[in-house]
């Protein structure tokens, strides 16, 4: 080497160290980023060397610890991003979602490798993008129709509207704890099965007229 190359190869090298002290540790994880104290102290070792070489192969070190740094930044901001949150304002499944991606997403701040921050990055932004408000369900119609459905009796019905009238009632309590469209569906439901059902004819003057012609008696009229 001659002093120009030397000069070259000892400007590169400030230039590296320059690029890798502008970088901030607490974008990285720390794992990744304790090398970089020993190579860039290294670096500076070599410029004192005036040693092509020995700066030359300081350089190539510390830029393959750059190149080895697990990015956390983008990472950080998304959990921060969803921190001030509230579990009550969405559906349960969408926020259960959430959860579990903000957990996996905690866990890739100490990623061994880059595409597991990358992945845990993308999945919280997706869960997040997904969330869904939640709306407060009106129940009162269906609990006002299931305590009128609870007064009537099966047996001033037929059987088998009666079973079709229970079976939309069973139906009706569960959509309590649904979403609206579940509540005014069951709504729907429980006052068709009502309408539908069907009373038991009155028997009474049949059953009167069989009894009377028991008490008849055969002898005492002609065969």
């Amino acid at each position: 080497y001659n002093l120009g190359d030397i000069k070259a190869v000892a400007d590169l090298t400030k230039k590296t160290i320059a690029k890798a002290e502008a970088l901030v540790e607490a974008e990285y994880t720390a794992a990744s980023w304790a090398p970089m104290v020993a190579a860039i102290a290294a670096a500076k070792e070599s410029l004192n060397s005036g040693d092509a070489d020995v700066m030359d192969a300081a350089v190539v070190a510390l830029e393959e610890v750059m190149a080895e740094l697990i990015r956390t930044a983008e990472l950080q901001a998304a959990i921060a991003g969803v921190a001030d949150l509230v579990a009550g304002n969405y559906t349960a499944s969408s926020w259960s979602a959430l959860a579990v991606a903000l957990d996996a997403a905690k866990a890739a701040l100490v990623a061994t490798n880059t595409v597991t921050v990358e992945k845990a990055l993308a999945n919280l932004e997706a869960a997040k993008a997904a969330l869904v408000a939640y709306v407060a369900v009106d129940t009162s119609a269906l609990q006002s129709a299931i305590v009128d459905a609870e007064t009537l009796v099966a047996g001033d019905y037929t059987a088998d509207t009666w079973a079709a009238f229970t079976a939309a009632l069973s139906a009706a309590k569960v959509a309590l704890y649904g979403e609206q469209a579940d509540v005014d569906a069951a709504v729907a439901a429980l006052a068709a099965a009502k309408a539908a059902l069907a009373a038991k004819p009155d028997v009474t003057a049949l059953e009167a007229a069989i009894a009377e012609i028991k008490t008849l008696v055969k002898a005492d009229y002609t065969s």
